[in-house]
């Protein structure tokens, strides 16, 4: 066995909302965790959810950037979503956490990967980006 790594997922939605980029964040963190690596979280906040939190092994940070501060700026249904561009307050956030944490790897999928282009912009740290949707090329993800 190769010796454990230190990641970091960042996703635009996680668990406790459900869908496809959620779940499928969810099982690549429990699998990894499983696997003993010590794996990380981010995700954007939502009201109502702990700002950290440890859930199967893993430690989960929501983060408050510009978008989901203004409630009715990119909210659809209860759910602040990231622009597709950089949200300035989460990229300093992110680069914080990529700084404390210190990941061997990150792996960014959804709209938060462009901040977190951003944030990790400079630094020593591998970044995977995940295109799990058609978001990238189309913002509703419809291909309509």
């Amino acid at each position: 066995m190769t010796a454990p790594l230190r990641l970091l997922i960042v996703s635009d939605f996680y668990p406790p909302f459900i869908g496809g980029l959620e779940r499928q964040s969810a099982a690549e963190a429990l699998a990894l965790a499983s696997r003993g690596h010590d794996v990380h979280v981010a995700t954007v906040w939502h009201p109502g959810l702990a700002e950290t939190e440890r859930d199967g092994g893993v430690e989960i940070h929501r983060l408050k950037g510009l978008f989901n501060r203004v409630s009715w700026l990119g909210s659809v249904r209860n759910r602040r979503y990231h622009p597709p561009f950089p949200d300035p307050l989460l990229v300093r956030q992110l680069r914080r956490l990529v700084r404390a944490i210190r990941p061997d790897a990150v792996n960014a999928g959804g709209w938060i990967a462009y901040s977190c282009a951003a944030a990790v912009k400079g630094l020593d740290v591998p970044l995977v980006v995940s295109a799990r949707d058609q978001g990238y090329g189309c913002a509703v993800r419809t291909m309509v």
